[in-house]
């Protein structure tokens, strides 16, 4: 016998959760149109596959703009997926107060993720340094990202 309050709350989060990986989803889009019209190159995610991607599958046999854009879009929705099961059980009440809520709350995870991404990923793991102007890019690409991910959950849960 399943309790039903537990079943239902593992129902809701993994609703959040789907919803969440919809809205990062849309996030990464839109994040990667502003930061290729920008700074006319491919995500960080480009060097990522190049350094390790090619330890796993031949490369040579695909276009470097396709692994690139596609680990992006999986990076954005994963991140959507947690910030909705994290954030979908907090928002309640009117409709404008989840909106606002979600959408300040995507914005601050947004910009901790691209923190995280500045220094974990690309310095650490990659070994690379931006240079000030990218480094300004990606920050705002991850505002966009986090902007348009907590509006766009709040707007739809």
């Amino acid at each position: 016998m399943t309790d039903d309050s537990s079943s239902a709350g593992l129902l809701s989060r993994l609703y959040y959760l789907g919803v969440g990986a919809v809205a990062g989803t849309v996030a990464t889009v839109v994040m990667t149109v502003f930061r290729m019209s920008i700074s006319r190159s491919l995500p960080p995610t480009d060097e990522f596959w190049t350094q390790l991607g090619s330890r796993v599958v031949d490369t040579d046999s695909v276009p470097d703009v396709l692994p690139a854009l596609g680990l992006h879009v999986v990076y954005g929705a994963g991140g959507g997926a947690v910030f909705g099961a994290a954030v979908g059980p907090l928002l309640t009440g009117r409709e404008v107060d989840r909106e606002r809520l979600s959408t300040l709350l995507g914005t601050g995870y947004g910009l901790a993720l691209s923190v995280f991404g500045r220094w974990v990923l690309v310095e650490w793991l990659l070994d690379q340094n931006l240079d000030p102007d990218e480094r300004f890019v990606f920050h705002m690409g991850h505002l966009v990202y986090g902007l348009t991910l907590g509006n766009w959950f709040g707007a739809y849960e």
